[in-house]
């Protein structure tokens, strides 16, 4: 029952946007938890949350030395590459994602970006379409499909994948 609460504590920091808090939680479950890499991973989504990009960067890294089959974490770390505009290492990352987990919609959304970056409309496409197809919610991925469709032409293609997004 404790443990419970405890968690509650946490949900409550998150709700309410209290990062510092989260963070302190996470940083005294550490000290206790079987599952670090979990509340590694969780913690980096917190110190991103509060822009410490440098610490996010270092506990996904933690994370994923423990639990490397966890495509998400490599994700996030393709994702903070990404946005500091190191694309290579990000893709590297995004890879690693997808080899972890091929389901993860997210991780081809981006390697799909990565391509159009590059000019690769056709890869670009197709991994697009693997992230449509994965997540039919996903509005980035029906967006950036309709982009690349237009890049090489395919107006068929376009209005198939702007279709998704009026329904």
């Amino acid at each position: 029952m404790e443990e419970l609460d405890q968690f509650e504590q946490l949900n409550e920091y998150v709700h309410n946007q209290d990062w510092k808090g989260a963070e302190e939680w996470l940083q005294s479950a550490l000290e206790t938890t079987n599952d670090k890499a979990l509340v590694l991973y969780n913690l980096g989504l917190v110190y991103k949350r509060q822009d410490k990009t440098l610490d996010a960067l270092e506990a996904f890294e933690k994370a994923g030395e423990m639990n490397p089959e966890q495509a998400p974490i490599w994700n996030e770390i393709g994702l903070i590459y990404d946005e500091a505009g190191r694309m290579s290492k990000a893709e590297v990352f995004y890879q690693k994602a997808v080899d972890a987990d091929p389901l993860l919609a997210s991780a081809w959304n981006n390697l799909g970006v990565m391509s159009f970056v590059k000019g690769d409309f056709a890869q670009a496409q197709e991994r697009f379409i693997r992230a449509s197809d994965l997540d039919p919610e996903s509005e980035n991925a029906w967006i950036n499909l309709a982009d690349t469709c237009k890049e090489l032409g395919d107006i068929d293609c376009e209005m198939r994948a702007r279709s998704h997004l009026t329904n």
